[in-house]
């Protein structure tokens, strides 16, 4: 089965993925929406907060200052017509003295495919690329069962920081052909 990671959204309690699913290499690929209440793994939610200090430096402004007032709260993941992965991270971001918060998009980067392209205006760096893909791994865990309470659908416990694409029969898609993403 391979699992493409459109968006994922948390708050209010609850973690939303829109993907793609494929059952089979010559299967038609299905569309789901599924909402979640139960809580994740704790790295889930440290990948998350990994992205505050990236959208700083999308937004170029200091994270010392501004980190604590952006909260991420979703990403959405597309691929152009050229092929190349892109993302829009969404957050709060929260104004201390008003004690309001707005809603704030990233505008949509792409992730690199060259050494060329690597520094340029409207690409992701490096660790917000390794970041977007943790998340992604992460939600596909969360899908196969990997919640905060431990395995669902296993009887052993494991760890599935220490698996390997091989142990798993999910794949991500991707014009890159990323085989099971991050964490």
């Amino acid at each position: 089965m391979t699992i493409n990671i459109k968006k994922i959204k948390v708050g209010k309690g609850k973690i939303a993925f829109d993907y793609e699913k494929k059952e089979e290499e010559n299967s038609l690929i299905s569309t789901h929406t599924s909402k979640f209440e139960e809580e994740p793994e704790p790295e889930f939610w440290r990948v998350f907060d990994l992205l505050r200090v990236d959208v700083c430096g999308i937004l170029e402004v200091d994270p010392g200052q501004f980190a604590e007032r952006i909260i991420p709260t979703g990403v959405s993941y597309s691929t152009d017509s050229g092929g190349y992965d892109g993302a829009i991270i969404t957050c709060e971001y929260r104004m201390p003295r008003s004690k309001a918060t707005t809603t704030i998009n990233t505008p949509l980067f792409k992730f690199p495919q060259t050494d060329s392209e690597k520094g340029l205006s409207g690409y992701f760096d490096d660790a917000t690329v390794k970041h977007l893909r943790d998340l992604q791994e992460e939600a596909i865990l969360y899908l196969e069962g990997h919640r905060g309470q431990g395995s669902l659908f296993e009887d052993e416990v494991r760890d599935p920081r220490n698996v390997t694409p091989e142990h798993s029969n999910v794949r991500m898609l991707g014009n890159d052909n990323i085989q099971r993403l991050v964490g």
